[in-house]
């Protein structure tokens, strides 16, 4: 894979991360937070792993495709963060990844948002969620 084609990849990561985080006004913050609050990490990472296929499904679509789809409105909030992580997640990966590795990925870079994801879950056994946001993390103290 090209220079330019691994560029592609990220470039579209960090549009979907800045149409995310716009989304993200401090009200919808706060409504995460408050959904959030009575979880630990751990019940994040397993409501994540029980729900990945619908992330990834939400992820790969346009925040307006998500936005009308009946499948995404009970849990939108947190698909939203979920999608974010999944993103900056993969970001950190593909940074990181060996060109050939990407060669492999024969797939759509939104779609490669998912893939990256899953990798870098498979690597990573830190407990930790980046909670970007000016509200204290709903993880602080559980």
């Amino acid at each position: 894979m090209s220079n330019k084609n691994l560029y592609k990849y990220q470039k579209q990561i960090l549009c979907r991360i800045d149409e995310l985080e716009s989304e993200l006004t401090p009200d919808k913050v706060q409504v995460l937070r408050n959904a959030l609050t009575d979880m630990t990490v751990n019940q994040w990472f397993g409501w994540r792993e029980k729900n990945a296929a619908l992330i990834e499904d939400f992820v790969s679509r346009t925040s307006k495709q998500s936005a009308n789809l009946k499948i995404f409105r009970a849990d939108y909030p947190l698909l939203q963060f979920a999608c974010l992580q999944m993103c900056k997640e993969s970001l950190v990966l593909i940074q990181g990844l060996n060109q050939e590795v990407l060669c492999e990925l024969d797939i759509g870079s939104r779609h490669a948002i998912g893939a990256c994801s899953r990798i870098y879950n498979q690597i990573i056994l830190d407990d930790f969620v980046d909670w970007p946001f000016d509200l204290p993390s709903p993880f602080e103290g559980v």
